[in-house]
This record gives structure tokens, sequence and C-alpha cells, in this order.
């Protein structure tokens, strides 16, 4: 529609411009050219000006447009997800972004993905504290790492963080959702939700209420092949690790992708939502959000 536009204004303009040069040429009235002058001016303004609109104003509103959708921090009324049954009341936005503090772990906790996250998590509802505080207060399971008859005998996630989180030149893992959970309930007017083993719509749910939900996945945030992991021995039996382990905290989302702040370069990153999701379930489906008491 605008191109016909366009063409249409730039023949009335090449028209009148023809006839000013044979009204010139037959020395027509003063006044009729002037006329005529006049209009051609007006045309060959109504021309910018459709030109501007189209070709620069439209064209930003489209985008903003493309990003609000995208990246919305407000939640929408219109949605085109299916709440899961445990949240059918509430209308999931299509799409959403939080602005949630960006930390990176380095240089100070090599093995400090998931205090980290933490801690993002905690100074987006302004509560004071560091990633450096939190790794001093996270429960640690102090079981000593050995090898014995080639099997790997160490710490419990599930219990504690496991080995050094200070240098990779000592051995360590990492810690799992349930020493992240009491670390965070300590916190006065802290609550922090148990989102382990929900669907992932639920996650998203809780996203678009304006709450950044922390989960732990891996390190590719794709689905890692098996010869990935490995068993070692604990004081409470045998349990299949992954070197690989990572801990992130979810931002936002729209129809195709996952939005992510990634303590390992404190950098916000974006996955294909059927890769993350599958590496998230592959570690157990672990996750947990926070709540602020008055």
């Amino acid at each position: 529609m605008k191109t016909v536009l366009l063409g249409v204004m730039l023949i009335l303009i090449l028209f009148i411009i023809f006839l000013l040069h044979r009204f010139t040429r037959k020395k027509h009235s003063h006044m009729l050219v002037k006329l005529m002058v006049f209009h051609l001016y007006v045309y060959i303004g109504l021309l910018f000006f459709v030109s501007y609109h189209f070709f620069s104003v439209l064209p930003y509103h489209m985008w903003t447009d493309e990003v609000n959708a995208l990246f919305s921090i407000e939640a929408r009324s219109a949605t085109n997800h299916t709440a899961s049954p445990r949240l059918a009341n509430f209308k999931q936005p299509h799409s959403n972004l939080l602005h949630v503090p960006l930390i990176n772990q380095f240089p100070e906790l090599p093995r400090g993905c998931e205090v980290t996250a933490l801690a993002m998590l905690m100074q987006y509802y302004d509560v004071d504290t560091d990633k450096l505080t939190l790794a001093k207060q996270v429960k640690k399971d102090t079981t000593p790492y050995n090898v014995i008859d080639n099997h790997v005998h160490f710490g419990n996630p599930h219990n504690g963080f496991v080995g050094d989180m200070y240098t990779f030149e000592e051995p360590g893992l990492g810690v799992y959702y349930e020493p992240l959970l009491e670390l965070a309930n300590s916190y006065d007017h802290v609550t922090a939700k148990n989102l382990t083993g929900q669907d992932f719509n639920d996650l998203l749910a809780t996203v678009g209420r304006h709450q950044p939900v922390l989960v732990i996945t891996n390190i590719t945030f794709k689905p890692l092949p098996s010869e990935a992991f490995t068993t070692w021995q604990t004081t409470d039996g045998p349990i299949t690790i992954t070197y690989k382990m990572h801990a992130v905290v979810i931002t936002g989302y729209d129809k195709d992708r996952i939005f992510f702040n990634d303590p390992y370069d404190g950098q916000m990153k974006q996955e294909n939502k059927t890769d993350f999701i599958s590496a998230w379930e592959q570690m157990g489906s672990q996750a947990l959000s926070l709540s602020i008491n008055d």
C-alpha cells in the first residue's frame, strides 16, 4: 500500500514539473506558474512526510512493539498458553523478562555458581547479602574425597556443598536445591519455595508473576550424553552426578526461548526452550523461588 501511494505521489510531482516546463516555455501567466509551483512544493512536502512516516517512524514502532512483545515486564491479560491445573486461575503472559541483578561467580568462586545464582535472587528482592556471604553460610558436606578400588567416595550435594568452592586445584562439585532452600529461609522475611519436580510451565508461571526462578542444570543448557555422568559413593549410598552441573536464574521466556542470568560470566543469555527444559529435567528438575514477607 505504501509503495503504491509513494508511486502515485511521485507521478503527480513529475506531471506538475512537466506542466511547469510547458507553461514556462509558452509564457503563460506568472500567477498560474506561481500556483503550480506552490502545488509542487505541497506534493514534495507530502512525499517527504509519507516517506518519513512509513520508512522511519513506522518501522521503529514495529520494532519496539516486537521487543515489548518478547520482553514484556508487565504481566499481560491475554495469553496463548494453557496454565497448569494448579495455576488455572493465573493468566500466564505469553512472554516476560525480569530485570534481575547480574553477578559473576569469578574470580572468587570458581565452583560457586549456585550461591551466586542465589545472590542474584536475593538482591532482586533487595536482601542485604552477596555471593561471598552466601558461600560462607551455605551448608557443607565435609566428606573427604577418596578413591577406593577405582570408585570415588565423596560428599552428597543434597546434603551440602561438596568439595572446594574457591579453587579448581582441589576436588569439588557443587550443591543441590535442599541446602539452598535452607540457606534462603534462614534470612528474615525471606521464604524460599521448593519448585523441584514441578512441571516447567509452573516455573514459567512463577516468572510471569515477576518471581525469578533458580534452577540446577548443566553448563551446556542442553541434554548431556550418558558418558558425561558418573557414579560415586556417599555416606547415603551411590549417587550419579556430572561435573558439568551448573545453576542459573530464569528471568524470562517467550514462545521458543528461555532467558536466564548465567553466573559463569555474569551475562544474560537465551537458549532454545526444548533444550533448556530437557537439560533441567536431566538434573532432577531442581528449582526454587523466593518471596518476601512483610
